[in-house]
């Protein structure tokens, strides 16, 4: 029984080496013969043709980077061909934009025919360069002088229009100041018919009287005031408030030009000068007594006027002020043979400690005693001593 086991296990052993050699055998490839190997080798012309298309894929990878190349430079030149190119020419908007930041800033200003043209083109224009004028304006502080250079700015461009255009923009502004609501622009407007001599109708006359009373803005009360003197009996009252109320230059403002149109009686247009020649700030009235000082004066009593400028010599204003109220009595000392004012220019020449204030009063006495006029002591600028002009 036992052999019998072993030679089936022999057998079956014997039986799977055969089987799994076979199996190897006929996986493993059968040799080629010469002829089929010679067949399967690659020819010239094949290698000739693969070599063709290496060097076709090659030239095509080089013509992709030279249009690539090709198309950089044309955006270049492009670029370069627009950047060479003058801008295009600015908005009438941009352009009123430019011209006042010129002017404010540097002082300095071009008329551009295009803004005429704009201008004669539509009436309504004005409101756009005054909006456009206002936001300007309120950018940064300009200076004090601001907004004289703005009213200036638009009368370059008024007095370059046809008298035509001129007349239909001026009837704009008489039918449209009154619905203008920023104040800043419809005082702009009332100067602009004012410096043309333009008044308002009887309604409108009424409207602006009743806003000019509830107004706090200074530049727009002292637009509207020259506009209600133009029929100034028909407001007296608003006419004495506006001068008796109100900060100091303000009031001075509106005495001057009460005073221009003669809107109230002469004494008590004195009186009003003299409350504000005494109060704590004349500077307004001092700068512009050449207007209301030869109205004022007394010819029998120039002393009156000697006394209200030499009491402001005391008062805490700036030199320059002082120096114009020494030019002024000095002015009037040149008129009279017992040159009033005199004395008090070596009084206040005496107690004061200011050096350049002292030469300037001392240039003032020797014209006086060398007989000058009062051309030539009005020629004087304090600004030449040393003085300077208040902020």
């Amino acid at each position: 029984m036992m052999n019998r086991t072993i030679l089936i296990l022999g057998g079956s052993i014997l039986a799977g080496l055969f089987l799994g050699l076979a199996i190897r055998r006929a996986r493993v490839p059968a040799p080629l013969d010469a002829v089929e190997s010679r067949a399967r080798m690659p020819s010239k012309e094949r290698v000739h043709t693969a070599m063709l298309r290496a060097e076709i894929r090659d030239l095509d990878a080089r013509l992709a980077a030279l249009r690539e190349e090709g198309e950089t430079i044309e955006r270049e030149k492009l670029r370069l061909e627009t950047l060479s190119q003058p801008p295009p020419p600015l908005s009438p908007e941009a352009l009123v934009r430019t011209s006042l930041r010129s002017m404010l800033g540097e002082s300095r200003i071009t008329i551009s025919t295009v803004l005429i043209d704009w201008l004669e083109k539509d009436p309504t224009n004005i409101t756009v360069m005054m909006k456009i004028a206002g936001e300007v304006f309120r950018e940064k502080d300009w200076g004090r002088s601001a907004a004289g250079e703005v009213e200036q700015f638009f009368s370059y461009y008024l007095g370059n229009l046809q008298p035509e255009e001129l007349q239909k923009l001026f009837e704009f502004l008489v039918r449209t100041q009154g619905t203008e609501p920023d104040p800043l622009i419809r005082g702009w407007m009332l100067r602009i018919l004012d410096s043309q001599r333009i008044g308002l109708p009887a309604d409108q006359l009424g409207e602006l009287a009743r806003s000019f009373r509830e107004s706090k803005d200074p530049r727009f009360r002292e637009a509207a005031f020259p506009m209600l003197l133009k029929d100034a009996a028909s407001y007296p009252e608003l006419i004495r408030d506006a001068v008796r109320q109100g900060e100091p230059e303000e009031r001075a403002h509106h005495l001057l030009k009460a005073w221009e149109k003669r809107a109230l009686p002469g004494g008590e247009l004195r009186t009003l000068a003299r409350e504000l020649m005494k109060s704590d700030d004349p500077s307004v009235m001092i700068q512009q007594a050449q207007d209301w000082v030869p109205k004022y004066i007394n010819p029998l009593a120039p002393q009156d006027t000697v006394a209200l400028f030499d009491q402001t010599l005391s008062k805490p204003i700036p030199p320059m002020y002082k120096a114009v109220s020494v030019m002024v009595m000095g002015s009037i000392a040149t008129l009279f043979p017992s040159h009033p004012g005199r004395a008090e220019i070596d009084r206040f020449v005496a107690s004061t400690d200011d050096a350049k204030l002292k030469e300037f009063c001392g240039k003032v006495v020797s014209l006086i005693d060398e007989g000058k006029g009062y051309a030539e002591i009005r020629q004087l600028n304090p600004t030449q001593f040393g003085i300077p002009i208040p902020k």
